[in-house]
């Protein structure tokens, strides 16, 4: 049907397509508006629940938990700084060298003389009555063998060194099972090389008699063999020793340092 302008205004029946179609996109659009209102107020409540639990969240934290972890890092901070001070006792411990042992080749004249009554102190008041160490393990004439005056310093300064505040135990174990009867096997080995026509035993020095020391004390009844090592037994032997060693490194820093540069080859 027309107008009076002549236009169609529907197709006869009382439809009007255009108003359906607008329609429908009303509806359409009411339907989207809807859903993201709803989607919104999903949100919002998602927003809402989450703001309270983080609400309730940083009360507990500050109530309960900001304490208790403050207190765990006071605690940390502690033991590191005492971890830290123990490392560098530990450190400083390692690196110190109170206790070196003694290079018997590049002593002085008078490094040695401060030496030798150092050993021969821990033998007499440490080293024979302590551990029980009798005149066949360590021979009266032990200061006249350098290599066993080395091996008895060094034994020395291995049993300073594991009696040391703080050493392991097992350092210690090691010098009652391990070094004492290893250098005492040593000690016999050396003194024996002089062969049996020289040997050194109680009161001779490669089959030669040593003067008399102090008077005897205390062990009457026992055979020479088994009597402590005592100091009366070696003490001339030690005045020997003391005194040719020191000659020897007098004439020795007298003379003039050797040459070791070969000369060269013929060619």
């Amino acid at each position: 049907m027309n107008d009076e302008g002549g236009q169609d205004t529907g197709d006869g029946w009382g439809h009007d397509p255009e108003q359906e179609l607008r329609d429908k996109a009303d509806a359409a659009a009411l339907r989207r508006h809807q859903l993201l209102r709803e989607r919104v107020d999903d949100l919002d409540r998602a927003y809402n629940e989450m703001r309270i639990a983080h609400t309730d969240l940083a009360s507990t934290v500050s109530e309960r938990l900001a304490p208790e972890l403050e207190a765990l890092g006071e605690s940390v901070t502690a033991e590191l700084g005492q971890l830290r001070g123990t490392v560098a006792e530990v450190l400083a411990e390692q690196t110190k060298a109170e206790n070196s042992p003694v290079d018997w080749a590049r002593l002085s004249v008078e490094d040695a003389t401060d030496q030798w009554p150092v050993l021969a102190r821990w033998i007499g008041e440490v080293f024979v009555p302590v551990y029980g160490v009798t005149r066949g393990e360590l021979p009266d004439c032990w200061p006249l063998h350098f290599t066993a005056v080395v091996e008895l310093s060094w034994l020395r300064s291995a049993h300073v060194q594991s009696y040391l505040p703080g050493t392991h135990p097992n350092i210690t174990a090691d010098w009652h099972t391990r070094w004492r009867p290893m250098v005492l096997t040593r000690i016999a080995e050396i003194i024996a090389g002089a062969g049996v026509e020289e040997r050194c035993e109680p009161g001779k020095h490669r089959g030669r008699p040593l003067p008399a020391g102090p008077a005897e004390e205390g062990q009457r009844g026992s055979t020479p063999r088994k009597m402590l090592a005592l100091p009366q037994h070696w003490w001339t032997a030690y005045r020997f020793g003391f005194h040719d060693d020191l000659d020897r490194r007098a004439r020795r820093q007298e003379t003039s340092v050797a040459d070791w540069t070969p000369e060269p080859l013929p060619q």
